[in-house]
């Protein structure tokens, strides 16, 4: 199935997505995979990243998603501030690069985890199984509670003498993302 663009600069695929960089010109890659090795075809300065996770939701497979969101936003973020395309990728599409996806609109713009899901099924329909099912759903939950609690940490400080005047990251990705943040952001 072909790649599903998420944001202006963001997009979900599967493992085939990666082998065909020049349709968006992906600068940024990011496989969740433990089965797909690096794709021989990625073009000169792409940056690829693997993250070997399995699909299935156990514990581990938990806590190695949850480790793995910060690291995944940082590189998105990279791609945003570059504004070239970043892919996130796993073999069919539908959980782990979903999964990261979610994560990554929770850090930038401050979704809940279901908001986050919503979205994404929207853009990307078979996304969670049709939105039936998440596998990464209590490593989800945990991030949107650490996001959350970073976000509110930040406020504290911002508010203190001598605390920061300036927009946080975060703020600024809400303002550069796209006019749909509005449509995103209901709460």
């Amino acid at each position: 199935m072909p790649s599903s663009q998420i944001l202006p600069w963001l997009w979900i695929g599967d493992e085939y997505s990666a082998s065909a960089p020049e349709v968006h010109a992906f600068m940024h890659v990011l496989n969740i995979t433990v089965e797909v090795e690096k794709c021989s075809s990625l073009g000169v300065g792409v940056t690829f990243q693997r993250f070997p996770i399995f699909d299935y939701g156990g514990d581990k497979q938990q806590e190695l998603m949850f480790n793995f969101f910060g690291d995944a936003c940082s590189v998105i973020d990279q791609g945003v501030a570059s504004e070239k395309p970043v892919l996130v990728h796993c073999v069919e599409g539908k959980q782990r690069s979903c999964a990261v996806v979610a994560a990554y609109l929770i850090h930038a713009m401050g979704m809940t985890a279901a908001q986050a899901r919503e979205y994404i099924v929207k853009k990307r329909p078979e996304a969670f199984d049709c939105g039936a099912h998440v596998n990464f759903a209590p490593a989800l939950e945990r991030w949107e509670k650490t996001s959350r609690s970073a976000s509110a940490s930040e406020e504290k400080e911002k508010q203190l003498p001598g605390g920061s005047s300036s927009r946080s990251k975060s703020a600024k990705l809400k303002k550069k993302a796209d006019p749909t943040k509005n449509a995103v952001r209901k709460r």
